[in-house]
C-alpha cells in the first residue's frame, strides 16, 4: 500500500467515522434514546435532566464532526475527477454533490439554532420551544437521510 493510499484510507475512514458520529448521533437520540427514556422515567424533571446531559454531550461530538466532515470532505472532493467545483452543476456527481452541500447546510444552520439559540438559554424552554427543538431534530434526521442518500447515488455515479 501507497503512502497516497493510506492518507486517502485515513480520510474516508474519519469522514465515515463524522458521518456516523453527527448523523448517527441525531437518528439514535430521536428514534431510539427519547423515545425510550420518555416511556422508562415518568418525573419530567428528571427526564429533561437526562435529556440535556445528553443532548450537550453529542452536541460536542457533532461540533467536531461538522469541522472534520468539512475538512476530509474538501479532501475526498479534490481526488475526483468529476468534481467540478463547489456547488457546481455540471455533471452528475458535482450536481448530487451540490445538493448535499446544501442540505449539510441546512444541517448546520438548525443544529446551530438548536444548541445555541434554543439550547443555551438561562430559562427554561416553553413548552412550544420544547416542540420546536423536537421537531428541527427530526427535521434534520430527514436531512441526514437525504444527505446519505445523495453520498450512495455520489458512489453510484
Amino acid at each position: 500500500m501507497t503512502a497516497q493510499q493510506i492518507v486517502l484510507s485515513l480520510t474516508i475512514f474519519f469522514h465515515d467515522i463524522f458521518t456516523v458520529l453527527w448523523i448517527g448521533g441525531m437518528f439514535t437520540l430521536g428514534i431510539i434514546v427519547l423515545p425510550s427514556v420518555r416511556s422508562a422515567l415518568t418525573a419530567e424533571g428528571e427526564i429533561k435532566k437526562l435529556v440535556k446531559a445528553m443532548q450537550t454531550r453529542l452536541e460536542s461530538f457533532a461540533a467536531v464532526s461538522m469541522v472534520g466532515l468539512i475538512l476530509t470532505g474538501m479532501l475526498l472532493a479534490r481526488r475526483n475527477v468529476n468534481f467540478d467545483g463547489l456547488l457546481a452543476l455540471s455533471n452528475a456527481f458535482s450536481l448530487t454533490l451540490a445538493i448535499k452541500h446544501v442540505l449539510v447546510l441546512m444541517m448546520v444552520a438548525i443544529s446551530l439554532y438548536r444548541s445555541v439559540l434554543l439550547g443555551k438559554r438561562k430559562q427554561p424552554l416553553s413548552a412550544k420551544q420544547e416542540k420546536l427543538k423536537l421537531r428541527l431534530l427530526f427535521f434534520n434526521i430527514l436531512l441526514g437521510a437525504a444527505v446519505l442518500f445523495a453520498t450512495a447515488v455520489n458512489a453510484a455515479v
